[in-house]
């Protein structure tokens, strides 16, 4: 298994630096830097998620991701982006308008970085909702070296809020094997309505390198207790309270490590309760 941050902005990283220029232009107190990025050990692998379409300003909070140790940077296609207010920035799935930015912010990242740089997008955005579209936004990635792209098998509809987002627009998980028919030397990981591990073996059998699984882990985390026995890895089941002590363990260090007064110690809580 692989963990994800957050989307996590590229200005929230660079404005929290004091090394990087755009420090000095912060008007908010600085926040420590590990609150923002920061994760334990425990977590390996772990993938930088970036929100951002500054190619400059996405490399350099990149170069910073992997010094803080992540195993991989990602750059977000797939958030359904702001249509109004201070949201209203290029990032997310707004960026699918744009697939030649998308290669630019891609090859800026690759160039600072050592390690693998994906791409989480969408089937499309708004009326860009066709297959010929995902498949030239991919082709024109791909071509500047990304090779791992996460896919949301639903369009993404701006203005739309992130909840129905997530449920409105219909899943077409046949346009993401149709995208392993059609691009073999790419990999290929699909998310979206995901709920036990059974499917997601399935959906692997049948071609993909990965399954993404995101509100069934939160609402469910005790599911992937299960994973060596549906995946063939066998080894003991663990219960429940043996995960429930193994995770309090494990909260105690990473609240004192990553959290500040903007974040509440009670969040280090409420992953356990669903155990």
């Amino acid at each position: 298994p692989t963990l994800w941050s957050e989307m996590t902005w590229d200005r929230a990283i660079l404005f929290n630096t004091q090394s990087e220029p755009e420090y000095c232009l912060n008007k908010n107190p600085p926040r420590p830097l590990e609150a923002i990025i920061g994760f334990s050990a425990e977590e390996h692998p772990v993938v930088m998620q970036l929100g951002g379409s500054d190619a400059a300003m996405l490399a350099r909070a990149a170069k910073i991701a992997e010094q803080r140790g992540y195993d991989e940077i990602n750059l977000n296609c797939g958030c359904p982006a702001a249509t109004r207010g201070r949201a209203r920035n290029n990032y997310g799935a707004r960026l699918m308008f744009d697939p030649p930015l998308v290669a630019e912010c891609c090859a800026a990242i690759i160039n600072a970085v050592s390690i693998p740089v994906s791409v989480k997008c969408r089937l499309g955005v708004d009326h860009r909702d066709s297959y010929e579209e995902l498949h030239e936004f991919v082709s024109t990635v791909s071509a500047v070296g990304v090779k791992h792209f996460i896919v949301h098998a639903r369009k993404a509809i701006l203005g739309l809020d992130t909840t129905k987002n997530r449920s409105v627009p219909p899943l077409r998980y046949e346009w993401v094997l149709r995208l392993v028919d059609d691009f073999p030397q790419l990999f290929f990981t699909i998310n979206g309505g995901i709920n036990t591990l059974e499917t997601a073996r399935d959906l692997i059998a049948k071609g993909l390198h990965g399954v993404m699984i995101g509100r069934r882990a939160k609402a469910e985390p005790f599911l992937f207790a299960r994973t060596g026995l549906v995946f063939g890895g066998g080894g003991e089941v663990p219960t429940r309270r043996q995960v429930i002590t193994r995770y309090l363990a494990y909260a105690v260090q990473a609240q004192k490590d990553n959290y500040d007064d903007k974040l509440p110690e009670t969040m280090g809580g409420a992953p356990a309760l669903p155990l």
